[in-house]
């Protein structure tokens, strides 16, 4: 003959994790955790880039990135379209970077989509921009949105 449970604790089991407590604390659990995220993030304000080589010729298909001199481990990154503008990305798409002094970087070209308009093969962006040593590149981002377009002129 099977052994059976007393109902008393058959009940308890079934109701135990649909109980009410238990969802107020698992609720209590997420808004916590989720807060945590969020209060560590800087503000950022749009920033946009546009490179160019000394010609004029936009530098599509190459990455800029933005690294705080503050704090080394917040960067903002952003590619380079067709038009020669970046929009920088630090949390989220397109929201721009932290408010500060900030060294940056110009990465690559696409080899293929900088070409003239005679189709002529525009180079890739010089080694000496890839790295924040050898780049020389600062700007001060400001609450001030108009004062966040920068211009980088490259060499090939």
């Amino acid at each position: 003959m099977p052994r059976t449970v007393p109902e008393y604790y058959s009940q308890r089991i079934i109701r135990m994790p649909g109980s009410r407590s238990w969802r107020v604390a698992a609720s209590l659990i997420l808004i916590a955790a989720g807060g945590c995220s969020s209060e560590s993030k800087l503000q950022t304000y749009p920033t946009v880039v546009e490179v160019a080589y000394r010609s004029g010729k936009s530098v599509n298909g190459a990455v800029v990135t933005f690294r705080s001199v503050a704090d080394p481990s917040i960067t903002a990154k952003g590619h380079v379209d067709l038009d020669g503008t970046s929009n920088l990305t630090t949390y989220a798409p397109k929201d721009g970077a932290i408010l500060g002094e900030h060294e940056a970087i110009v990465v690559g070209g696409i080899a293929g989509a900088n070409v003239d308009l005679d189709g002529t093969q525009l180079p890739t962006v010089a080694r000496v921009y890839s790295s924040y040593s050898t780049a020389n590149l600062r700007f001060t981002v400001t609450e001030n949105e108009e004062d966040n377009h920068f211009k980088i002129i490259v060499t090939p």
